[in-house]
């Protein structure tokens, strides 16, 4: 079993609604898109710097149209995965010298 520490990248909260750590990227990607949903200013900044306003605004007209957050977390799932296996990696390499 991987002892992976999943995070949101935005707002770095490492639980769910139900107070239980996130148990993979998708449920990172669905907390992202519950809060855009919410109106969520620095969550939804993110989500344009990753995946495009134009793809993000069209996936929250179908989130208000259908009340269903699965279609705006399905396009965040890809740039969540990347911040993630990211994070993950060791800080390795050369440091930079005063």
């Amino acid at each position: 079993m991987d002892n992976i520490e999943y995070e949101c990248p935005v707002c770095n909260v490492k639980l769910n609604s139900r107070k239980e750590p996130f148990a993979s990227v998708r449920a990172v990607a669905l907390h992202i898109a519950a809060r855009i949903k919410g109106n969520d200013t620095d969550h939804k900044i993110w989500a344009y710097e990753n995946r495009g306003e134009e793809e993000i605004d069209k996936a929250i007209t179908l989130v208000k149209a259908k009340d269903d957050i699965n279609e705006l977390a399905k396009l965040l799932l890809l740039p969540v995965n990347k911040w993630c296996n990211e994070k993950s990696k060791p800080n390795i390499g050369f440091k930079k010298h005063k």
